[in-house]
């Protein structure tokens, strides 16, 4: 009982207290050490979340700075390419050429996913077509969903009676590959964009050709898509296009254009505008 005691080592006359005293040092110094390596280590542990925390954010700010460089490279030079489409246009609607259109509906997510059928309204403009009747246009139709062949036969007929010939061979109708598979609130511009089979296609199809991008709804979408092809846009941008696409914007056009329009009233912000209005 004796060698198994734990304080019996310390019960050796003077040597005991000096024993004792080493132990009870020990022990204070293991217990201060324990909480400093404690404290060292949610310290490290802080710092590196922290690190880590601040290499995350400058990766993140250093891949939104290289974006917005591409992406102000890529408008910069799709600006060029409209300042020589506006020059040439007399001549580009002449001769021989490719327009892509694209019926997308370019509005914000939640608006387009309160739109009833929007798929259907994006592939209702069949009839942007009927620019075959000029000899020498050919047409690329992007469509969110597969047309049906007897549609297609349909608007075919339909343009030969009108006296177009061989519609069938300068008309070509793209489908997203993904867009089953993607949201079904998302335009059909962004679908394109998302959908890299149609996007070498329409690259390889408009590699040294005289063309040009019909859109829909124009939004930063359709920029963003005409861009990255270098081709233009039959349109105004993005930011002015919101403007006069309103019903106040498109009556200052037809009024500045000196075009006779009905008796009414625009731009009307507030209450107090439409009372001095009336």
């Amino acid at each position: 009982p004796l060698m198994l005691s734990q304080v019996q080592q310390f019960h050796q006359g003077s040597s005991g207290h000096d024993i004792a005293a080493t132990k009870v040092q020990s022990m204070v110094r293991m217990w201060a050490q324990r909480r400093a390596y404690n404290h060292l280590r949610a310290a490290t542990r802080a710092a590196m979340l922290i690190q880590r925390q601040w290499n995350v954010h400058k990766a993140h700010m250093k891949t939104r700075k290289t974006i917005g460089v591409v992406k102000e490279g890529l408008t910069f030079r799709w600006r060029e390419t409209m300042d020589q489409f506006i020059r040439d246009w007399p001549r580009i609607r002449t001769m021989k050429r490719l327009v892509i259109h694209i019926p997308s509906l370019s509005y914000p997510a939640y608006q387009c996913k309160s739109i009833p059928f929007f798929n259907c309204f994006q592939a209702a403009q069949m009839m942007r077509m009927a620019d075959l009747r000029d000899p020498n246009v050919e047409i690329i139709l992007l469509a969110p969903f597969k047309i049906e062949d007897e549609a297609l036969q349909y608007y075919m007929n339909t343009l030969k009676m009108a006296g177009t010939k061989d519609p069938e061979s300068r008309v070509m109708v793209l489908v997203p590959e993904h867009a089953k598979r993607l949201p079904s609130n998302l335009s059909l511009t962004k679908l394109i964009l998302l959908s890299s089979k149609v996007m070498k296609v329409l690259g390889s199809l408009v590699r040294g050709k005289t063309a040009y991008i019909v859109p829909g709804v124009v939004s930063n979408e359709e920029l963003v898509l005409a861009a990255k092809l270098n081709i233009p846009l039959l349109s105004p941008e993005p930011k002015v296009a919101q403007v006069l696409s309103t019903k106040s914007g498109a009556k200052s056009v037809l009024e500045s254009a000196e075009m006779v329009t009905p008796i009414g009233a625009y731009h009307v912000k507030d209450t107090r505008d439409m009372y001095m209005i009336l």
